[in-house]
């Protein structure tokens, strides 16, 4: 293999790491941004419908910001909202039958 041939193969593997890079960084800042807008990346966040979340937000259960429209949620609430809901595992509870 000639020099050139090894630079454009150098060129490839450095820019399919640098696209790597940039799905990193991207994925990284996703996480770390703590705010989600909107009703539909909320719901898919919380693994709830849609409706179930205006009703939720209706009925104030969740906290949230509203700037005129746009209605956004701080991550970390919604982290607390699906840990409140959690329900554990069946075998954890002992059934028993009302006198």
């Amino acid at each position: 293999m000639g020099i050139i041939e090894q630079l454009q193969q150098e060129n490839k593997e450095l820019r399919q790491e640098l696209r790597e890079f940039k799905e990193f960084v991207s994925d990284y800042i996703s996480q770390v941004d703590d705010e989600i807008k909107g009703y539909e990346a909320a719901s898919k966040f919380l693994g709830c419908s849609v409706s179930s979340l205006h009703v939720w937000v209706r009925e104030r259960k969740i906290p949230f910001n509203k700037n005129g429209k746009t209605v956004t949620f701080s991550r970390q609430d919604l982290v607390n909202h699906k840990r409140k809901r959690r329900i554990g595992k069946r075998d954890t509870y002992t059934l028993t039958k009302a006198a």
